[in-house]
């Protein structure tokens, strides 16, 4: 299992507020500008969602950043059917996709720093042309691992975004837990179970042998 214990990168994930852990995401807080509700928070900085100022405004919300000294839990809770409510969770959910997607990413790409170079088997080395951007090298793996499964598929050495490389990894040193993450038409990342196709696929199809350097 990857876990912070073993890779020290995904440590920042695991800081949990030190002072008041009450004021959390969606929590009803009174601030200098009325009513608001917790859309993100970090150690001591916080982002709160209130109204607008004027009648009439098209948001349903502006954010303003704040510290956990500068508000109080609300005597009341926004009701869920409250332009400001909706508004705040639709803020909310949309910091939790890119804060699931960036730990994935910090993630996938500790594991291929660390144990890319152990995957058995034999490695083919291609440069693949990214036009005026010059080439970036992929390299295919093909073997079987040690659960006598064999893999072939192909990394880019170079990721910026290393997701599933991770799961991959994991798969051909035979430590795989038998999934694979991926990500849906939302944005979320979520584990499914591995196909043949995900550890299989020979060259990356979005990089294909028509857009080799030359």
């Amino acid at each position: 299992m990857v876990t912070s214990e073993k890779y020290s990168k995904l440590k920042l994930f695991n800081k949990s507020a030190s002072r008041k852990r009450d004021i959390r995401l969606g929590v009803t807080v009174t601030t200098n500008r009325g009513i608001g509700i917790v859309t993100w928070r970090k150690g001591e900085d916080i982002e709160v969602a209130v109204r607008p100022d004027r009648e009439g405004e098209i948001m349903p919300c502006y954010r303003y950043n704040y510290t956990v000294d500068d508000v109080e839990i609300a005597a009341e809770e926004v009701s869920s059917d409250d332009r400001l409510y909706n508004g705040a969770w639709y803020w909310i959910m949309n910091n939790a996709i890119g804060d699931n997607q960036h730990f994935e990413a910090v993630k996938h790409r500790a594991i291929f720093d660390e144990w890319e170079s152990r995957i058995p088997g034999k490695r083919t080395d291609r440069d693949v042309s990214m036009g005026t951007w010059g080439s970036t090298k992929y390299r295919r793996y093909t073997g079987v691992n040690k659960q006598g499964k064999p893999f072939d598929f192909e990394l880019c050495l170079k990721p910026s975004l290393a997701i599933p490389y991770g799961d991959r990894i994991m798969y051909a040193l035979g430590a795989s837990d038998g999934y694979i993450t991926d990500m849906n038409g939302h944005g979320w990342i979520y584990r499914r179970k591995i196909t043949d196709d995900d550890v299989n696929y020979g060259i990356a199809k979005y990089a294909g042998p028509q857009e080799e350097a030359v």
